[in-house]
């Protein structure tokens, strides 16, 4: 009897010990598979995007600083990346600060432009993306273009008179 005992003890403490094992390696494939990579160059950016593993890469453009961050693959067969413009260049007009800073965009790309595209320079990117930083680009064009038509309107009108 004292014999059963003690093998049933020895069976709750193995059990006990597994039960913690799992949950350890559990909490530990969760805390490393939600790392992200920092890179410092646009070649390391691209190979992750390439792979679409989880990376970040901030982008100097003309003292603009934006943040490109890959949030792996939450869409079937499109890889996600989000776009924040975390910065402005100091000789920005308030006005656009004001309509721009902060904003950011998610972009689903499918797998198979991932190879052709440079995220980071390529305007066809936009084609995938959502978010409130492509609606004020997209406000920004449209009152530049607006602006544009307005300011010639009157050279149009004499110019159609004129014939």
């Amino acid at each position: 009897m004292g014999h059963e005992k003690k093998e049933e003890g020895i069976r709750i403490e193995i059990t006990k010990y597994l039960f913690y094992l799992l949950v350890f390696l559990i909490a530990f494939s969760i805390f490393f598979s939600g790392l992200e990579k920092s890179c410092s160059d646009e070649a390391c950016f691209n190979e992750m995007v390439k792979k679409c593993s989880r990376a970040n890469f901030k982008v100097d453009n003309d003292g603009h600083l934006f943040l490109y961050t890959i949030e792996g693959n939450s869409k079937k067969d499109f890889c996600t990346i989000s776009v924040k413009l975390e910065k402005l260049s100091e000789s920005t007009d308030v006005k656009l600060t004001d309509k721009f800073l902060g904003k950011e965009m998610t972009c689903n790309i499918p797998y198979e432009f991932l190879d052709v595209m440079q995220v980071t320079n390529d305007q066809k990117i936009m084609d995938y993306c959502s978010g409130p930083l492509k609606e004020a680009m997209l406000e920004f064009m449209i009152e530049k273009l607006y602006g544009s038509i307005a300011q010639n309107f009157g050279g149009i009108l004499a110019e159609l008179e004129q014939k």
